[in-house]
């Protein structure tokens, strides 16, 4: 009875020493993998960031054109309205301010 115990033991070792060969061998190839894609993540990640400046420089540019062409003149017009509105009300007279 202890003989085959010891049979079962030798055994049950044996596969548990056989699967964990196979988890090493798949460990090894998996970083063997993981090395070459990160070896050309570099090469990959340069034309993202050229392409983000690019992006980022217009949207810049837009902004920029956005203030001086659109924003700045309509800002101004609504002043001069506001203002002109005022002058009139003081020349009324109207003591109500909007």
């Amino acid at each position: 009875m202890l003989e085959a115990i010891l049979i079962v033991f030798v055994v049950v070792v044996a596969l548990v020493s056989l699967a964990q060969l196979l988890l090493l061998g798949l460990l090894i190839y998996l970083v063997w993998k993981l090395k070459g894609i990160v070896s050309r993540v570099p090469s990959q990640v340069s034309p993202v960031l050229q392409s983000a400046q690019q992006t980022a420089t217009a949207v810049q540019g837009t902004a920029n054109f956005m203030a001086t062409r659109a924003a700045g003149p309509l800002i101004r017009m609504l002043a001069l309205i506001a203002a002109t509105e005022r002058f009139v009300q003081v020349l009324v007279g109207s003591r109500r301010r909007a």
